[in-house]
């Protein structure tokens, strides 16, 4: 009887122990120079009010019940309380915008492994793409940081100081 009491008590200790989480951020923002694709700091303005998902059904879209958050008034995003495991993390893209991070030749998401998961990131690519480039594009796109997974854009026909601050005009004198 004693056994038995001190495996219960064993259980009842193992079922109160906390499931770590995880939290995943990143910024929504208008690339001023979409030729290199990154956000550059305070120079780039976050645009509020846009979705990003995770798209766990891989259809590059959202729908059904995938978890999905909206930018903050300075673009910010943040997913919290996540388990260990992969993530693909995208955005909606809004109409008249067009998407410079991450880059089209990357399918326009991250792919994530959060708390230790070992992923197998993109393997629809594998039917799609020659596994030379599917393992350039993976070590590019497979990321274990979950900070930082910024989404970059555009208005439609930028293609160069495409911020929108700083005098509105473009080009100069003769």
């Amino acid at each position: 009887d004693t056994n038995c009491d001190n495996n219960e008590d064993d259980a009842t200790t193992r079922v109160n122990t906390p499931i770590p989480t995880y939290t995943m951020t990143g910024k929504v923002y208008q690339d001023d120079g979409p030729q290199n694709s990154s956000y550059d700091g305070d120079s780039e303005a976050g645009l509020a009010g846009w979705t990003v998902f995770i798209d766990e059904d891989e259809s590059n879209s959202l729908n059904g019940e995938e978890l999905s958050t909206e930018s903050d008034s300075n673009g910010d995003y943040q997913f919290t309380g996540l388990l260990a495991g992969c993530y693909t993390v995208r955005e909606v893209l809004q109409s008249n915008w067009t998407q410079t991070e991450p880059i089209e030749a990357l399918d326009f998401e991250y792919n994530v492994s959060v708390g230790g998961a070992i992923c197998n990131s993109d393997q629809d690519l594998l039917t799609q793409i020659s596994e030379l480039f599917v393992k350039t594009a993976n070590a590019a796109v497979s990321t274990t940081a979950t900070t930082g997974l910024d989404f970059g854009n555009v208005p439609q026909g930028c293609t160069s100081n495409c911020g929108g601050g700083g005098g509105g005009s473009s080009g100069g004198g003769s």
